[in-house]
């Protein structure tokens, strides 16, 4: 009986534009739009604990968002505002998943709220000529097409050796500025907690993920490290940012752009440090032992 006072049974009674209204609201406000599965080398840099594999919650953030599975006239909201993210004719999205196959398959672009992201981090086999299908153009390209307009790469994209540098710096210049993800947290926590304690940070029915916070953005970041300090109850379970760790990636971000673009007279555009945040809702940093033989 309590939990069917907590069912609005009147809400199909509302009328239609007031449930179109609710069913946006329950959209995520801000997602991140992977191209690419991240790998444990690219992603955890400067970091001694890899709590997780990440696939799954690349899975997860890749799917159409929860509405889009309640009712016909929900699932009609979700895709007014979002599709499946179709093929690029130029074949760019192909290069992105070249190395071990890593391209998301079909992901789900709102372009309304989404941050695009590449963890693509091969940089010796990107094509660099003027007018070629380009992995770092085609995030570039794909960013305008948002509202937000913000795209994102993994800092190790950028500690490349110097003899390909002059070419990533005019592909950098096709955008003022990039957000650089310099630290990933780990959040593991089942989704039903993760909505009670911060609601919205990852979608108001967590399924948005992947976030990517600025660091200038102190309140957002500090309410993710709240969250992620929750679960430190099991240590293993927990993956705030670690300060220590976060200044070694700084400084190393510093000193690829200065070696980037010391011989260039141009200002370099503006690199902004940000931190991915993932909720895993496996239990993956649990060591699965196997059965000992007899």
């Amino acid at each position: 009986m309590e939990s069917q006072g907590r069912i609005f049974h009147l809400f199909p009674l509302l009328p239609p534009e007031l449930r179109i209204a609710i069913w946006q609201e329950c959209l995520p406000h801000l997602r991140v739009t992977e191209l690419q599965r991240p790998l444990d080398t690219g992603t955890y840099m400067f970091q001694e604990r890899r709590p997780c594999k990440l696939l799954l919650t690349t899975c997860k953030n890749s799917c159409p968002p929860a509405i889009s599975r309640v009712c016909r006239e929900s699932r009609a909201v979700a895709f007014r505002w979002g599709g499946v993210l179709g093929h690029d004719p130029d074949g760019a999205d192909k290069q992105l998943g070249e190395y071990l196959d890593s391209a998301v398959r079909d992901p789900w672009l709102d372009a309304a709220h989404d941050v695009i992201h590449m963890n693509y981090e091969n940089a010796f086999k990107m094509d660099y000529r003027p007018n070629a299908s380009n992995p770092l153009r085609y995030l570039a390209k794909l960013a305008a097409q948002t509202t937000l307009n913000q795209a994102s790469f993994n800092l190790g994209f950028l500690l490349r050796p110097t003899s390909i540098f002059g070419q990533i710096t005019k592909l950098l210049r096709l955008r003022p500025s990039w957000l650089v993800v310099v630290y990933v947290a780990v959040v593991h926590m089942d989704s039903e907690v993760a909505a009670a304690r911060a609601p919205g940070l990852f979608g108001m029915l967590c399924d948005a993920p992947v976030q990517i916070v600025d660091l200038r953005d102190e309140e957002r970041l500090n309410a993710f490290n709240a969250l992620a300090r929750a679960t430190e109850s099991n240590p293993s379970a927990g993956q705030h940012v670690d300060d220590e760790s976060l200044e070694q990636a700084l400084g190393s971000l510093d000193y690829a752009l200065t070696t980037l673009f010391k011989e260039e007279q141009e200002p370099a555009p503006a690199m902004y440090p940000a931190v991915m945040f993932r909720l895993c809702t496996e239990r993956c940093y649990e060591v699965r032992r196997g059965r000992k033989k007899k």
